[in-house]
């Protein structure tokens, strides 16, 4: 274990999310778990990482998840390694959702200027999916695509929040067809609610007051 990248994530401890401090040392041979000398917490070294709670071997987990990236069929990986086919499930969901909170963890808001919204009806194997997405026309940047079973309102608001994540609070044109689900989305995903203290340093700002 290389201590000196692993932070406490104890909210009360003085050196919280501090690395490189010294206050780390490892707690226990069994499982690989660590000590912070500041609070005296314990926690896991896979804390924070899609490996948390997990005892499979690390190699095996990266490795499936990087050949289903690839393409390879989740039936051939499941010969090959001999697994379970909800055990390979999990680590995909794993693997997703640690990426999903990275990924908004480092997103830079840009300027879109122009968006362009679309869904697509994906039928599979006794199953239909929808599929919604939406990218920056001038750059051609894919801003994300949302999937599901229904196409509702929930999947409108979700496709929406993606673009809301990454805009500036700037003027932005979304442009999408006649589905009535899209304007009501994007009237409750980009409205904001500000007190009069903060209208009126924004009419400051413009000079209107």
């Amino acid at each position: 274990m290389n201590l000196q990248t692993v932070f406490c994530p104890n909210m009360g401890c003085r050196d919280k999310y501090e690395v490189g401090k010294g206050n780390i040392v490892s707690h226990g041979r069994g499982r690989e778990r660590c000590k912070c000398k500041s609070c005296g917490k314990t926690f896991s070294y896979r804390q924070g990482t899609m490996f948390a709670g997990l005892r499979s071997d690390v190699k095996i987990v990266t490795w499936v998840v990087g050949l289903v990236a690839w393409g390879c069929p989740v039936a051939a990986i499941v010969a090959v390694f001999e697994l379970d086919e909800r055990t390979v499930a999990d680590w995909l969901h794993r693997a997703g959702a640690y990426a999903e909170v990275f990924h908004h963890q480092h997103i830079q808001r840009v300027d879109l200027q122009q968006v362009q919204v679309d869904e697509i009806r994906l039928k599979m194997q006794q199953k239909v999916m929808w599929i919604a997405m939406a990218m920056s026309v001038g750059t051609r940047l894919w801003l994300g695509a949302v999937c599901q079973a229904k196409r509702d309102k929930k999947l409108a608001k979700q496709i929406m929040t993606c673009i809301y994540n990454w805009a500036q609070h700037m003027p932005l044109v979304i442009a999408f067809d006649g589905w009535n689900a899209y304007p009501k989305a994007c009237s409750k995903v980009f409205r904001e609610v500000y007190s009069l203290e903060k209208l009126a340093d924004h009419a400051n700002n413009l000079g209107l007051a």
